[in-house]
């Protein structure tokens, strides 16, 4: 008897965690669907910041179990009419027995609610910078500030060779080097940016006044990358965009039989790399690494 009444009360307490799990994705559903444009449709990344936002507090919560709420949601949608007319082939009036013409019921209005039009703060285009543009300009400051330490190191080099030049008559002014990089930072525009003394310093005791920002060896692959970023970008206007698996199948296709793929391998080759892995399968030969760039 124990055991049977143990059973009906893990039962209902299994039954009333299912219907608070129901009403929680209900909540997160409601959210999503307040964000839902004129045109009907849920603007993309919604679903998942809506996600995230409510995943630290349901911890059982997962992408599919939303999805398939809003479908759920989507399919019990009951479409309103403004008005209901009877059926007028099953009159309700009494049958006359005069041979008038029978009048005409009148027809029966059922006023229903309608549902609650969209704000309009809906319809205003979000705001925000494109994608990809912060990796750009971050690219675009780093080049500004190897420039400008370059241009530093050149400039301080001539006037360390003016002063060896003319020996004792002419003296370098003390702090002339921090007053040369606060200059030059100035006039770059560059913000937030610090150029180490030492650095100049140690380039121009070196003579190694420019230094190149990729200091290991070139891409084979370099000259005909700008066209691979070519078309991924297209299939991504395209609105079919690729994951980093997907484009590292697409450019070793394109590279597939031809000089760049003997290229590549022979490039590989010398670097340790192995055409068969542990399985005797072949190898790929585009990688993670060399997409992480883009």
């Amino acid at each position: 008897m124990t055991r049977a009444n143990n059973k009906k009360r893990e039962a209902a307490a299994a039954k009333a965690r299912k219907a608070l799990r129901v009403k929680h994705v209900s909540l997160v559903c409601a959210e999503i669907e307040n964000h839902r444009g004129l045109n009907g449709r849920i603007p993309r990344g919604i679903i998942q910041k809506v996600f995230t936002e409510h995943k630290h507090v349901y911890t059982w919560l997962t992408i599919d179990v939303v999805k398939k709420g809003l479908e759920k949601s989507k399919k019990n949608e009951v479409v309103l009419t403004e008005t209901a007319i009877s059926d007028l082939s099953n009159p309700t009036f009494d049958i006359q027995d005069s041979n008038e013409p029978a009048a005409v019921p009148p027809a029966i209005i059922q006023e229903q609610e309608l549902p609650p039009e969209l704000p309009l703060e809906t319809s205003k285009p979000k705001g925000g910078r494109p994608r990809g543009t912060t990796m750009k300009a971050l690219r675009e400051k780093e080049a500004k500030k190897e420039a400008l330490i370059n241009d530093i190191a050149t400039t301080w080099s001539g006037k360390v060779e003016e002063e060896k030049s003319e020996g004792e008559k002419v003296r370098m002014k003390r702090n002339g080097l921090d007053d040369l990089i606060n200059q030059k930072v100035k006039e770059s525009g560059l913000t937030g940016v610090k150029v180490s003394k030492k650095a100049i310093q140690q380039r121009v005791y070196r003579s190694r006044l420019v230094v190149a920002p990729h200091r290991g060896a070139q891409s084979p692959l370099k000259p005909i990358e700008a066209y691979i970023i070519s078309m991924l970008n297209q299939m991504a206007k395209m609105r079919q965009p690729l994951s980093v698996s997907e484009g590292l199948a697409l450019a070793n296709a394109l590279i597939e039989g031809t000089e760049w793929e003997q290229c590549l391998r022979d490039f590989k080759t010398k670097r340790g790399w192995q055409q068969l892995d542990e399985e005797g399968l072949s190898s790929s030969l585009g990688e993670r690494g060399w997409a992480r760039k883009y």
